[in-house]
């Protein structure tokens, strides 16, 4: 029998529809999804339970937004490839997962939609990467 093969974006050892994305498409995200992948471990040991995948809240906040888009969009001077390549990776994550099950996009709205949503990065975000910029404002629409 053939060995199935899964979409390429999703691994055999799941860490989450979100961290599976982040691992294969954005490898500067994987020493922080190896956090919380020690964390999920050791979670599970002192509560002797299963693993778990890593919810997608904490991937985007532990991952996404505090360990890389926060520093990218505060650095002097920024690199706005960096910017440009974060903010397409986080539009590309948001359009993963189709309503109703949006756990990931969720995750993406709390931590990293609402904190581009200021006025200080939506200008940054609208002309860098107008598609989550219209994904913010469809969302948020402040």
């Amino acid at each position: 029998m053939p060995e199935q093969t899964s979409p390429p974006w999703k691994m055999r050892w799941s860490i989450g529809l979100l961290g599976d994305f982040l691992w294969m498409n954005l490898p500067e995200s994987r020493p922080f999804l190896a956090e919380r992948i020690a964390a999920e471990v050791g979670e599970a040991i002192e509560l002797d339970r299963e693993l778990q995948p890593i919810q997608p809240m904490d991937t985007a906040r532990d991952v996404l937004w505090y360990p890389l888009i926060q520093p990218a969009l505060d650095a002097r001077p920024r690199d706005e490839e960096w910017v440009a390549r974060l903010l397409r990776v986080v539009r590309e994550a948001w359009e993963l997962e189709p309503p109703p099950w949006e756990d990931t996009r969720y995750g993406l709205r709390v931590y990293v939609l609402e904190n581009l949503d200021v006025p200080d990065c939506l200008p940054i975000v609208e002309r860098l990467e107008p598609a989550l910029y219209a994904v913010i404002r469809s969302e948020i629409g402040s």
